[in-house]
């Protein structure tokens, strides 16, 4: 089978689409690193959050947890509005660290 330059270069940019789209992509954590991680950093995450906070973040938890499991869409949508939203919050931590 013979490939025409035009087919050459369909192939080449979706792979070089395919590559910047795995690049971008966070790396997958699996469920008992992530337990491991949050148990390392729950308490002092949590010195930082006022007490006024305490129960609108297990809410926002406890719906987070939901929607991952029951329905994916609103999961990827509510985490991409949080880090859009509190992107500037999360550089101020960072830096002051």
């Amino acid at each position: 089978m013979r490939i025409t330059k035009r087919q050459l270069r369909q192939i080449i940019k979706e792979e070089i689409l395919r590559e910047e789209e795995e690049a971008a992509q966070p790396e997958k954590v699996s469920a008992t690193e992530f337990v491991a991680a949050l148990k390392g950093d729950l308490t002092q995450m949590m010195k930082v959050v006022p007490d006024a906070f305490n129960d609108e973040l297990m809410a926002a938890l406890k719906a987070l947890v939901a929607a991952s499991k029951y329905d994916a869409s609103a999961f990827k949508k509510s985490v991409e509005i949080v880090l859009d939203r509190t992107a500037k919050a999360v550089e101020k931590a960072e830096s002051a660290n």
